[in-house]
């Protein structure tokens, strides 16, 4: 998790300020893997706008969350700081993965949290689930992005 005392802003700095770089690896396992499922949640999210999402839309969001959420979690082990992705092993900075479990982790588990809880439940995910799963998807977009600038 990230460390509370530390301000957003101060490790975005520390990222420019020490020339801390994302290995290829990582960018390839999470665009490589995750593009698909992204998009997929879009366009359950965004179809039939103002309409409650069916308990199986909320299902099939749910098993791409797990898989984001998969992939993101192989990117951010960190035993004695090292992350495996792939069959590789390689090493990601700490503060980036503190920024990760900020920007990615929360979102996906805001995602996870808003339809789980829901698809316990018969009825269905309640309309405005759409707007704010397509508001963290574009939290996480918006972080990659910046990410990639930054790195």
């Amino acid at each position: 998790m990230p460390d509370p005392a530390c301000p957003l802003a101060a490790l975005w700095a520390q990222i420019s300020r020490d020339g801390i770089r994302v290995p290829k690896e990582v960018w390839a396992a999470w665009f490589g893997t995750t593009g698909a499922s992204v998009n997929e949640i879009r366009a359950i999210a965004g179809s039939m706008p103002g309409e409650p999402i069916s308990l199986k839309q909320a299902n099939e969001i749910s098993i791409r969350v797990n898989l984001l959420a998969r992939v993101f979690k192989d990117i951010r082990r960190s035993p004695n700081q090292d992350s495996r992705v792939e069959a590789g092993m390689i090493i990601l900075n700490p503060t980036v993965k503190d920024l990760m479990a900020h920007y990615v982790g929360n979102n996906l588990y805001k995602i996870a949290l808003m339809v789980d809880v829901y698809e316990q439940n018969p009825a269905p995910v309640a309309a405005e689930v759409r707007g704010k799963t397509i508001a963290c998807l574009d939290a996480i977009d918006v972080f990659i992005k910046r990410l990639e600038q930054e790195t």
